[in-house]
């Protein structure tokens, strides 16, 4: 149905379609371009983990837990990328993927309703949070610092919970995608702890060699 606004309507519609259009215009790219970069962005941390990496020299209580760290940020960084492929709400029957994602690009039609604003930032950041938790898996196996994969591993977290709150206001119904990504938060949170462990290994003072006994030292 057609029907001629008045003045007052037609600058009120057309305020509420500029709020996104800077994110709209690219939407088919981004749909592209961010999954490309989310998927880059592991196959070159995991190639540089099978060219670089060398064993690890600790032993004992450090190595084991310096394992345990590694093994959930890795199974976090596996959930965090495949939340941004997965369905994060179901309406009548209906999936909903992330806006900027491969499943959008490959469904995508003129009909389809404008993804809210909060949608559009959510699915962003989520892809960023993907990338950030893939950085401390890759900081964990290369790098000396053990900060580097915390401070890392902390801006993932932000990043994600972040999403899964926008995510919310838009009130739409939750689907996987947002439990796998508080998921991934959970496991991360999992190796700043044990992270914290291994910290505090390493910087524990040796303790103070004990004198000889005093037959030992009476002897010629």
């Amino acid at each position: 149905e057609f029907r001629y606004p008045t003045g007052e309507i037609v600058t009120h519609s057309m305020t509420s379609i500029n709020y996104s259009s800077w994110l709209l215009s690219g939407a088919g790219y981004l749909s592209l371009i961010l999954p490309i970069i989310t998927l880059a962005s592991i196959v070159i941390i995991v190639l540089m983990c099978v060219i670089r990496r060398k064993k690890p020299k600790s032993s004992g209580a450090k190595e084991a837990s310096s394992k345990n760290a590694i093994v959930f940020s890795l199974i976090a960084a596996v959930l965090a990328v495949v939340a941004v492929f997965v369905p994060w709400s179901q309406t009548q029957g209906t999936l909903s993927f992330l806006p900027y994602s491969l499943p959008t690009y490959f469904t995508y039609n003129i009909f389809s309703p404008e993804p809210a604003l909060n949608f559009l930032l959510a699915s962003v950041i989520a892809h960023l949070a993907a990338i950030m938790v893939w950085l401390s898996v890759g900081f964990y196996l290369l790098s000396a610092k053990k900060r580097l994969p915390q401070l890392t591993s902390v801006a993932s977290i932000i990043l994600a919970i972040a999403s899964a709150a926008l995510f919310l206001l838009t009130g739409q119904s939750i689907h996987v995608g947002m439990p796998l990504a508080l998921a991934s938060v959970a496991l991360l949170v999992l190796s700043l702890v044990v992270s914290a462990k291994i910290i505090t290994i390493t910087v524990e003072p040796e303790k103070p060699v004990h004198n000889k006994p005093e037959a030992d030292q009476n002897k010629p």
